[in-house]
């Protein structure tokens, strides 16, 4: 590892360990005067967060856990803690962290996310089982130090601990997630000014109120609503700061008239009921995006393919005669164009003696030395059987055509060899240019007719040679609705010349 690796991976926890020690500062800093346990403590969050990001390597876990034990043990020390009281306390952040992040990674095993509503529900039951385990090393040293009754103590523990950890764990995986699917705001300006006006007037007076202790469950609909309809780093975020102001604050909380200690701990129950509230169904909204996307995707790809299997060979991936047909008709509609139609000489021999497995071999072999003796600009389609044509474009010129043709009959001047053995095959080519007249789908039509019959001509004179039709290709002058007969050298779609 080089120096500035090494400079790296030591910062890291590092960073951790600084954090930590700061949040065990803050929750030793809520404690109320005369109360046994602190109001909030995100140091339980934080060292969550600190050993799952080690948690698939062994060895940097378990520097982390001892770390994360120093961390803790100096920041108690340095509020004022006795020592004694000061291990306990570092002893159960471990082992809170520690058996969050086993139960997490045995429930999922796919990693420490938040992407679904799953994943809420299993960062929910690893925090409770972490500040469990954590209690029990951590209230012996909060009655016995402290005075505090047993069983209120390891409540407000448990109630505590799993509170810090969900809201922290929440904002720690959701910013460290780059690939989390943001779902946008479906609520206008106009909806979000009403609710937010019309809630904190309701609940503004809510607040007020000394009975409000019974109607505190008002606040589900305004959360269902912000899990619905705002985007999801805004709902997830308010919900996490509106819980944190409800347990720093439950003097002008909905808890006003209970006790202090009862107040914080009904807000910080009141928060988690919050949270695995409005986090599912924002993540239920960014997995039905997800899969929306996807299925979007797939019917995309689908819909390309379908393009293409409509417009192309399935055993040669070479344009068919769809495709051929259509940049045909574009190439006439911007000017002239030329045709070469290729039909192989020997191929049924193919098919007869080694069957069509071979014939499907030797027609991809010849597609592949057709396309290496063809300009870039050209296109070199499968018409169907063994009949290939190319479509040149402007500028090919009759001279081109036929050098064009003459590449193609040499590219198969050597035999060709396919895992069924070795085979002799040719090709006879017409070709054909076209010239003005008509729309071009009807010039396309004709263009190609002739081009077939200078190709069956080329066959008659003994195969495997150019045959150029020799004048621009014309419409019938009926096709044009013009009197008369058509050239009499035109040769007919059959083959045959008109006399």
């Amino acid at each position: 590892m080089t120096p500035p690796a090494r400079l790296r991976s030591a910062a890291v926890p590092a960073g951790f360990a600084v954090l930590h020690a700061l949040a065990v500062l803050l929750g030793r800093a809520s404690v109320p005067e005369g109360a046994a346990v602190a109001v909030l403590w995100p140091a339980a969050g934080v060292g969550f967060a600190w050993l799952a990001r080690s948690w698939s390597d062994p060895r940097a876990r378990r520097r982390d856990t001892v770390l994360l034990l120093g961390s803790g043990a100096a920041a108690q020390l340095l509020s004022g803690q006795a020592a004694a009281a000061a291990l306990l306390m570092a002893a159960s952040g471990a082992v809170h962290a520690l058996t969050a992040c086993w139960v997490h990674h045995h429930l999922q095993p796919r990693g420490f996310r938040l992407r679904s509503p799953r994943d809420v529900w299993v960062l929910l039951l690893a925090a409770t089982t972490g500040a469990l385990a954590g209690a029990v090393v951590g209230i012996p040293a909060v009655t016995l130090t402290l005075g505090a009754e047993p069983v209120t103590a390891l409540v407000g523990w448990a109630v505590r601990h799993t509170a810090s950890t969900l809201l922290v764990a929440v904002l720690w995986l959701r910013a460290g997630d780059r690939q989390r699917t943001e779902v946008r705001c479906e609520a206008g300006r106009a909806e979000v000014l009403l609710v937010t006006v019309a809630a904190c007037t309701f609940f503004g007076w809510l607040f007020a109120q000394p009975f409000s202790l019974p109607l505190a469950f008002l606040l589900a609909p305004v959360s269902v609503w912000v899990g619905l309809r705002l985007s999801s780093t805004t709902a997830l975020w308010a919900t996490v700061l509106g819980g944190a102001a409800m347990v720093l604050l439950p003097g002008v909380g909905v808890f006003q008239t209970l006790p202090g200690p009862r107040a914080v701990l009904f807000a910080q129950l009141l928060v988690i009921v919050l949270v695995v509230v409005v986090a599912p169904l924002v993540l239920h909204r960014e997995e039905r995006d997800r899969l929306d996307a996807e299925v979007r995707a797939v019917h995309r790809r689908a819909a390309a393919a379908l393009e293409h299997q409509a417009r192309h060979d399935a055993l040669t991936g070479l344009p068919n005669r769809v495709l051929l047909r259509e940049r045909l008709e574009e190439a006439l509609a911007g000017g002239s164009a030329g045709v070469l139609y290729c039909d192989l000489d020997g191929f049924k021999d193919v098919n007869d003696t080694a069957g069509h497995g071979a014939g499907d071999d030797v027609l991809r072999e010849v597609a592949g030395r057709f396309a290496a003796r063809l300009r870039p600009a050209d296109t070199l389609a499968r018409l169907g059987g063994d009949e290939f044509a190319v479509l040149c474009p402007a500028g090919c010129g009759v001279d081109g055509l036929r050098e064009a043709g003459e590449r193609l009959v040499a590219a198969l001047h050597e035999p060709v060899v396919v895992a069924a053995g070795t085979f002799a095959v040719g090709v006879s080519v017409g070709a054909a240019t076209a010239g003005s007249g008509g729309s071009p789908a009807e010039r396309a039509e004709r263009l190609l007719a002739v081009a077939d019959a200078a190709m069956y001509a080329a066959k008659r004179a003994d195969k495997h040679r150019v045959h150029v039709h020799a004048d621009p290709v014309r419409l019938p002058r009926q096709a044009v609705g013009q009197a008369g007969e058509p050239s009499p050298s035109e040769p007919s779609p059959s083959g045959g010349t008109r006399q």
